[in-house]
This record gives structure tokens, C-alpha cells and sequence, in this order.
């Protein structure tokens, strides 16, 4: 409903998802991570990219089903060019040649976070948690200001509100607290994210989907 809304003001939406679930579901990252344990980490990063290549799909699928024009773009599409550190691969090149094409025949392009590929064309993923990576980089490529994550909580909150029933939650919070949450153990963004939304100066809404006003900024 929330993509729906977003065409009907004649936005583009571009939108970057995780693998589904969590061990022992088929595509969940931790369950590629168990079928890899002998391989060679070239190969383990190509077994865990399936997960996001598979949610492209099937959300794809879910768009088509409400004749929303889309397109699942695959790891050679996203133009994140990387090294060959396997499993945390630093991001060289950013390319949008191939996704500013999409966007001019497309009203919603579902991307693989998490994932890029090496000058020899082999695919790196970004380290867990690199699909918020992933968001923050395609975002600077499209000169976007502002990212949506969409997570499973509804903002940030000082404390794990799992754990502590009286943690209290952000409203709004700089990118150094955020840091600084991280650093603590906080896991609702991954760090890398966070340093390139400061240095590039984009602002993160992290929440639920159907609460737009109820989540956290990430800013200044």
C-alpha cells in the first residue's frame, strides 16, 4: 500500500531487500550460511547473495500481482563494484548507468541488498546487515537524500527493548549517537551505513512500514 502511494504521487520507487527469515528457513542468511561451511569464501558469498536474489523475485512477483510495473534487478544491474575481501568487501566504483536506464522504463526496480561485484566478476557481499549498506550507496548514486529502512521495530531505542521493558525510543538522533549505539551493541542499522549516510549527508527513517510517524531519523 505504502509503494502504491508513493506512484500515485509519480514517485519512482527503488527498493532494496533482504533475504526472508531466519535459521532454519531455506533463504535465510543464516541457513545459506550452514550449507558453506567447507567452501572456499569466493563461493560461500556467492551462496549467501541467493538470499537477496530470491527475495527479489518473489517481491517482484507480489508487485506484478497488484499490476505494479517493476523490474528484480540481479547483482551485475546494481553497479556496485567492490574488492575481493569475500564476506565484507569494501565498495571501490559506484556505476548508475544501468539503474537510472531502469527507472526511465520502470515504475519500481526491487533490488539485492547486500551484495556487489569484483573487477573479475565475481560476487562480494557487504557484511551482515549490508542490504542498510546497500540502501545508503544506491541512494548516493541517485542523489537521494533521504532512505527509508523498513525493519521488523518501530525506530531505535536507547536500550534493547526486547530486554528493558522502560528503554525509551529516539525521535530523531545524530549520526555520532547512532555510532555510538552501534559501538554498544545496538544491531537495527549496521555501521558502514551509517558513515556513508554522515559523509554524504543523508537522512535514515528507521521503523515499520504502516507507523511513517512513529519511527526514528537518523540526521546531521
Amino acid at each position: 500500500d505504502y509503494i502504491e502511494s508513493l506512484l500515485l504521487q509519480k514517485h519512482k520507487v527503488v527498493m532494496i531487500v533482504s533475504a526472508f527469515g531466519r535459521l532454519p528457513d531455506p533463504y535465510a542468511t543464516d541457513t545459506l550460511v550452514s550449507y558453506s561451511s567447507y567452501l572456499p569464501p569466493m563461493y560461500v558469498d556467492r551462496m549467501l547473495a541467493l538470499g537477496e536474489q530470491f527475495s527479489t523475485l518473489v517481491v517482484s512477483n507480489e508487485l506484478y500481482a497488484r499490476n505494479l510495473v517493476n523490474i528484480p534487478c540481479n547483482v551485475l544491474d546494481i553497479g556496485i563494484i567492490t574488492d575481493e575481501q569475500f564476506n565484507e568487501a569494501n565498495i571501490l566504483q559506484l556505476h548508475s548507468e544501468r539503474i537510472q536506464q531502469y527507472l526511465m522504463s520502470y515504475d519500481v526496480l526491487v533490488v539485492p541488498g547486500f551484495q556487489g561485484l569484483s573487477y573479475h566478476q565475481h560476487i562480494t557481499t557487504l557484511g551482515r546487515g549490508g542490504s542498510d549498506l546497500s540502501a545508503i550507496v544506491i541512494a548516493c548514486m541517485l542523489q537521494v537524500s533521504e532512505v527509508y529502512c523498513f525493519t521488523d521495530v518501530d525506530g531505535v531505542y536507547e536500550y534493547d527493548p526486547k530486554t528493558s521493558c522502560t528503554a525509551s525510543k529516539y525521535t530523531m538522533l545524530s549520526y555520532d549517537k547512532m555510532l555510538q549505539l552501534i559501538d554498544s551493541g545496538a544491531k537495527v542499522m549496521c555501521k558502514n551505513s551509517i558513515l556513508w549516510a554522515k559523509q554524504y549527508q543523508i537522512r535514515i527513517f528507521v521503523g515499520k512500514v504502516n507507523a511513517l510517524d512513529s519511527g526514528t531519523w537518523i540526521e546531521g
